[in-house]
């Protein structure tokens, strides 16, 4: 097991528990970069970033990602990670698709979602396939965490994580908190 710090081959930084680095792959149990040729290659986990389109003229999602400074305080205890200061800019993005997949990019993983939250708000505690959210035929917006490393918290930042794999429903303008300080906010125009 590897101990905190940073991945001695990219010097991104990891956490005490962390058996490879999210950033490049490196196995900090083997000492060893994933291989990507043989019969021992990773399984490919790419994410899609073009997903299934919402009908022309149909409903759009409106994202917005900005650092919380009141989850940080409830979602990070006695650690090296520091908020950044000052925070980065906050984003809102439009997506025509029903499918919007939230994480980290890993280039060594072949992962880049549609929202790249740790290039937005620089939270290196998102994981790269964090969650997603789905726009129902209702018109509905749902999430779904995606057995991600941190969790995803929903409403008060204070609140317990919610399930792994379980579609949750998203009334407009609720705040969806994730990583380390970030917290995204979705709603159909």
């Amino acid at each position: 097991m590897s101990t905190p710090g940073q991945c001695p081959n990219c010097q991104t930084a990891h956490g005490e528990s962390d058996l490879f680095c999210e950033n490049c792959g490196y196995d900090f149990i083997t000492g060893s970069l994933p291989s990507l040729d043989g019969n021992d290659a990773p399984v490919p986990t790419e994410v899609e970033s073009s997903q299934p389109a919402s009908p022309v003229g149909g409903p759009q999602i409106l994202v917005d990602i900005e650092v919380s400074s009141d989850y940080f305080g409830h979602a990070v205890s006695e650690t090296e990670l520091q908020i950044p200061d000052p925070p980065p800019e906050s984003a809102q993005l439009t997506f025509s698709a029903i499918e919007i997949h939230i994480g980290r990019t890993s280039e060594s993983r072949g992962i880049h979602p549609d929202i790249d939250v740790a290039a937005i708000t620089a939270d290196p505690a998102v994981s790269s396939r964090h969650a997603v959210i789905r726009l129902g035929a209702t018109g509905t917006l749902a999430i779904t965490d995606l057995d991600s490393t941190n969790g995803t918290v929903i409403g008060d930042p204070a609140a317990e994580a919610v399930a792994a794999n379980v579609a949750v429903p998203l009334e407009d303008d609720t705040w969806v908190y994730l990583g380390a300080w970030s917290r995204i906010r979705a709603r159909v125009s």
